[in-house]
């Protein structure tokens, strides 16, 4: 009976039939005690968003077999709903060597991170890059690390260097900013974002962010440019009234100043 059940299931999809393969897909419990049945099982109840299920039937496999992608997926999860310890129980599962060894190092990074054990995290992180894992991820990682750890500066020569080898990421600007930000970078900050929108220029996230840098750069020409760019593009944009507000200020203190 328990094959029958996959047997429909598979037919059911085959046919795109939804309502039927959920209905099987909501009794892990009555499927095969087959690994490779239940990692099927796993894949269609995360396609189709059923996470309680998913859940069961990931655990299912683990008790069949000490599978290292599972163990990854479960820690991911763990991590995301704030079950820092059975993250690690899964993670110290994973073999410190072969395939999977990077994405769990990964996963150790962010983890530490978790817990503001920054050393720890841009060690992973490090090791992460070792072993071949995501390099735009590993690295984000590492300036995370080191921004938390209060490496600024090194942090500032990874953001750098990520933003050159990709040049159109809206992540890495982010961290960029953020960095220079703890730094007092405004010049730099500004060349490199001013870079950005000119190869992006429909990114207003980027516009906001930038004008921000050219008012602490005292650029407040260019700065009141980028918000009537951002104006004519998108009249209600969020924050724009208040980066008006913020350069009329500005004018209006260098008036008083003035007088």
């Amino acid at each position: 009976e328990a094959w029958k059940i996959v047997a429909e299931t598979q037919r059911a999809a085959q046919c795109r039939d939804d309502e039927t393969v959920r209905r099987w897909i909501r009794e892990p419990g009555r499927w095969p005690a087959d690994p490779g049945v239940l990692r099927w099982g796993a894949k269609v109840a995360e396609a189709l968003g059923e996470e309680e299920t998913l859940d069961v039937f990931r655990r299912r496999v683990l008790e069949l077999t000490d599978d290292p992608e599972i163990r990854l997926a479960l820690a991911k999860w763990a991590i995301a709903h704030g079950r820092l310890d059975d993250a690690e129980r899964h993670l110290a599962s994973v073999p410190s060597e072969g395939s999977y060894a990077g994405s769990a190092c990964m996963l150790r990074g962010v983890l530490a991170m978790q817990r503001e054990a920054y050393e720890e995290a841009e060690r992973a992180f490090g090791r992460a890059v070792e072993l071949g894992a995501d390099p735009r991820k590993a690295r984000l990682g590492l300036v995370m690390a080191r921004l938390g750890g209060g490496r600024a500066e090194a942090a500032w020569e990874r953001a750098e260097w990520l933003i050159t080898e990709y040049p159109d990421d809206p992540e890495v600007l982010h961290w960029l900013l953020r960095t220079g930000t703890v730094l007092g970078r405004w010049s730099l900050l500004a060349e490199r974002m001013m870079r950005f929108v000119q190869r992006n220029p429909g990114d207003l996230a980027a516009r906001y962010a930038l004008a921000g840098v050219l008012v602490s750069c005292g650029r407040i020409e260019e700065a009141r440019k980028e918000a009537e760019t951002i104006r004519l593009l998108q009249p209600d944009f969020d924050g724009l009234a208040d980066l008006q507000k913020a350069l009329h200020e500005w004018n209006t203190c260098s008036a008083e100043t003035i007088t």
